[in-house]
């Protein structure tokens, strides 16, 4: 191989796949993984090209030529869903995807019979490690969308990098708008930010063949939903796969996929920043940008799906941070929001300044999803709900691993190297090394039984 790239590193990496205990994976080390995930996007693009069931097939090659068959989806402007690792998708009989929902399967997800994703859902299995040391490593890990359960429109259901599965029961019904990372109980609705509403059988009818609460909840199931919802501040839709519409700013002006590839273009939205920033940048449209104040970014930054940069003042993201999906900034004329080095804004997280006010998230620090701040932070804070400061990161969050995978250099070579290889194949290509390559033992039964359990 004619690249700068280590067989030795990459094989360190991929070990890290054989421990039970949650431990960081480094998805982007080995040449093998970097072939399985091109050629999922040749599957993708070929199957949004013609809407064929047969390349369908081919894009969802772990489950049955039956139950694809059998995939109930809605129609999409550019596509009825997205995502990456569709390979890793178990799919179960009738199952639906949504316009605009999203399937990050890195960690491999069992999606049941009947399940529902609603519009804009995002089902997710990959995250990061919280110390920033380690922060630019992937971590991935199963999920398990039970029988007849629906994820309601909008909503984020997240395994950010744990050995077990996060788990949604059966029958189970997420809001629109919610954001869920632990196991959700059979028969159950969930709502907010992991806050159970209702549970139990005695609540729920059997109808799941689509999302209006009226008709999977009993006339005692609505009563006692509504009264939960209530005193938690929670709306209730009547369909709960809709997605509600995100509330854009005025003058709003969105990077689509076509500005990603073309660096010129991305430039007219990001003026001042070097050619080399936003070709080292990770850019996953929409992005949403509004005002005419100034953006600064730093190098290796990450702006997620539908993040909102509603700037009329000054905002800086420092080298290495990352906006994950619908993270929302808002800087009024004469506010400065300063964000750090290797600071991670979670899902949905909201960050402001009053005008004339300064904002600063410490280097290293971590804003849960959902939570919403407005006053400056410390350096390497964990931060939930309403600005709480819960946790200072240290030493004790470092996970025990070789020391070169804690080294960012090292990751940021081999996934530039091996990007810049793989770009020059064919798909044909593509293909045959990984004929000979899945032969040997590289990927390991961890990697292969995630997510697979019923």
């Amino acid at each position: 191989m004619t690249m700068d790239y280590s067989e030795a590193f990459a094989q360190t990496a991929l070990e890290q796949f054989e421990k039970p205990d949650g431990n960081p994976l480094f998805e982007h080390a080995s040449e093998t993984l970097r072939l399985m995930y091109t050629l999922d996007v040749h599957n993708y693009v070929t199957y949004c090209e013609t809407r064929n069931v047969e390349n369908l097939k081919d894009l969802f090659s772990a489950s049955s030529p039956e139950a694809v068959e059998s995939l109930v989806l809605t129609n999409g402007d550019e596509a009825p869903f997205g995502g990456e690792w569709f390979m890793k998708v178990f799919l179960g009989h009738n199952v639906t995807f949504s316009a605009g929902s999203k399937i990050l399967a890195h960690g491999n997800i069992t999606i049941n019979d009947g399940a529902i994703i609603g519009e804009q859902a995002q089902l997710c299995t990959v995250g990061h490690p919280m110390h920033p040391r380690q922060r630019h490593l992937i971590m991935i890990g199963p999920m398990i969308i039970g029988e007849g359960a629906v994820v309601g429109g909008g909503a984020i259901v997240l395994n950010p990098g744990t050995a077990e599965a996060v788990a949604l029961g059966r029958n189970a019904i997420v809001l629109p708008g919610s954001i869920v990372s632990r196991n959700v109980p059979d028969y159950s609705v969930v709502g907010g930010v992991n806050k159970l509403l209702l549970e139990g059988k005695e609540y729920f009818t059997s109808d799941t063949t689509d999302g209006t609460l009226a008709k999977r909840l009993n006339a005692k199931g609505m009563v006692a939903l509504e009264e939960k919802a209530k005193a938690t501040g929670l709306s209730l839709p009547k369909n709960v796969c809709a997605k509600g519409q995100q509330k854009l700013p005025a003058g709003v002006r969105p990077i689509d996929h076509n500005v990603t590839k073309n660096l010129s273009q991305l430039a007219t939205f990001f003026p001042g920043a070097s050619e080399e920033v936003l070709r080292m940048g990770l850019f996953f449209p929409p992005v949403y940008l509004a005002g005419t104040g100034q953006i600064t970014l730093g190098n290796n930054i990450l702006l997620n799906t539908s993040s909102v940069l509603n700037v009329d003042g000054a905002f800086v993201l420092g080298d290495g941070s990352f906006l994950a999906p619908e993270a929302e900034i808002t800087v009024p004329e004469g506010a400065k929001v300063l964000i750090g080095k290797k600071v991670w804004l979670g899902a949905k997280v909201k960050v402001s300044a009053e005008a004339g006010q300064i904002v600063s998230i410490g280097d290293g620090s971590v804003l849960a999803a959902g939570a919403e701040v407005k006053e400056s932070v410390p350096a390497m804070s964990v931060v939930i709900g309403n600005g709480k400061i819960v946790d200072t990161l240290s030493e004790k969050n470092i996970y025990p691993i070789p020391a070169e995978l804690n080294v960012f250099e090292n990751y940021e070579n081999q996934r530039i190297r091996l990007r810049e290889h793989i770009a020059t194949l064919s798909i044909e290509e593509v293909k045959a090394r990984l004929a000979t390559q899945c032969i040997r033992p590289q990927l390991s039964k961890r990697i292969q039984d995630l997510g697979r359990k019923m």
